[in-house]
């Protein structure tokens, strides 16, 4: 069996791959066995919205005035929204927003130009900066933000959309952007 990496991946493949790679793994109910922190292994759910139109996306644009990145537009004509990594018995899981959840859940909490496009398992929020996205960052414009802080709490993620799905897939849906860097010693000593 051989390896490689494809040269020059376009803004966007990612995306696609990512989420077909995910969907293969399913069973039929949509169900994936998951492996979390220190071996607890537990059923979870995946459902997926079907696609929006470029008419959707274009209405979006019209209403805000702002042009949604790339890979996330890559996502939405894939998906307008799922549910990713939601326990069958006790919820909770990733909810990526359909354009139209988008569009009502805007806050005045929010800078303008930033828009929530997910909200994760303990309430906290994945943000899209259109803002900087449109001054020519196509690789870093996502923030998580905890559910009770101010947006100037909010954690700068470094990285755009499709990346930040591809790492929470293989990170089987833990929020990876909170683990520590640690040796075998200081991770012991956390607990």
């Amino acid at each position: 069996m051989s390896f490689h990496k494809e040269k020059n991946i376009k803004v966007g493949n990612i995306v696609e791959k990512s989420l077909n790679g995910l969907k293969s793994r399913l069973e039929n109910d949509g169900i994936l066995l998951i492996q979390n922190e220190e071996g607890y292994v537990e059923p979870n759910k995946f459902s997926f919205n079907p696609p929006a139109s470029l008419s959707q996306i274009k209405r979006f644009k019209d209403e805000t005035g702002l042009i949604l990145p790339a890979d996330y537009q890559s996502f939405l004509l894939l998906h307008n929204g799922a549910r990713l990594f939601v326990h069958p018995y006790y919820g909770g899981g990733v909810e990526l927003l359909s354009l139209e959840q988008m569009l009502e859940y805007r806050f005045d909490y929010l800078p303008d130009g930033c828009f929530i496009i997910a909200y994760l398992f303990d309430g906290c929020q994945v943000i899209i900066d259109t803002n900087r996205y449109q001054e020519g960052n196509k690789t870093s414009y996502l923030w998580y933000l905890d559910s009770c802080c101010p947006f100037d709490d909010a954690l700068d993620l470094h990285m755009n959309f499709e990346l930040w799905l591809d790492r929470l897939i293989i990170a089987q849906g833990c929020g990876y952007w909170h683990w520590p860097s640690s040796t075998g010693n200081s991770y012991y000593k956390q607990r």
